[in-house]
């Protein structure tokens, strides 16, 4: 009897399994993060970040419960830094601002 309720759990749980909605977003890191936090992991001061989330970097929240979500700024960051072209004139003046902006923090922080 117990063999047959074993097989049945087992059936129950591929079931259910199937139908959970898998993502395709890697998981094995935090979804949002602290300006300090966001700054530390690509290299940047938190000011920079600031300045980064003033030109339209995606966050929630603000004041002190401001989170940049990770995701969404990495792939904001690729577009808007230059790793994918986007011919905008416009934006090529704010790129070489921040990052010039960007490198001198990193120097002082030497």
């Amino acid at each position: 009897m117990s063999l047959d309720l074993d097989s049945l759990i087992d059936a129950i749980a591929e079931r259910v399994a199937a139908k959970i909605p898998r993502s395709t977003e890697p998981t094995s890191g935090p979804v949002f993060l602290t300006r300090r936090a966001f700054g530390e992991r690509v290299s940047l001061s938190p000011r920079t970040v600031d300045s980064l989330i003033a030109a339209g970097m995606p966050c929630i929240g603000r004041g002190r419960l401001l989170r940049v979500d990770v995701v969404q700024a990495d792939a904001w960051l690729r577009v808007h830094l230059g790793e994918d072209a986007s011919p905008n004139p416009g934006l090529v003046e704010r790129e070489d601002e921040v990052t010039t902006l960007a490198r001198r923090n990193a120097e002082r922080g030497r």
